[in-house]
């Protein structure tokens, strides 16, 4: 297991190269995500889930219906697409970890 994350509907997530576990069911995030990459980090943020990637970035989608992800974009572009951790604060600024430093997105 590569990161794990429980969410506030008390499921658990966990990520690996290929491959989230919610609860008991799995999901190939291989067809899902665009891009051939792993997964490194998973944050929840309301009703949508966010993946930290190795070298591809950020990428998100709502946990509603089926997910559909997208890459996350903005004004600023990230210190690295090496992404190692997400964190939301009280504000709900997502605050990113990489090897070249923390990313307020």
């Amino acid at each position: 297991m590569g990161c794990g994350f429980e969410n506030k509907q008390n499921k658990f997530w966990t990520g690996a190269k290929w491959k989230t576990q919610l609860n008991e069911k799995i999901k190939n995030l291989k067809q899902k995500l665009p891009v051939n990459v792993g997964i490194g980090t998973i944050i929840f943020d309301g009703n949508n889930v966010f993946l930290g990637t190795p070298g591809k970035g950020i990428w998100w989608s709502s946990i509603k219906e089926e997910l559909v992800f997208k890459k996350l974009t903005g004004k600023k572009t990230l210190y690295s697409e090496n992404i190692y951790q997400l964190l939301f604060d009280k504000e709900g600024y997502l605050w990113v970890g990489s090897e070249r430093g923390v990313d307020k997105v």
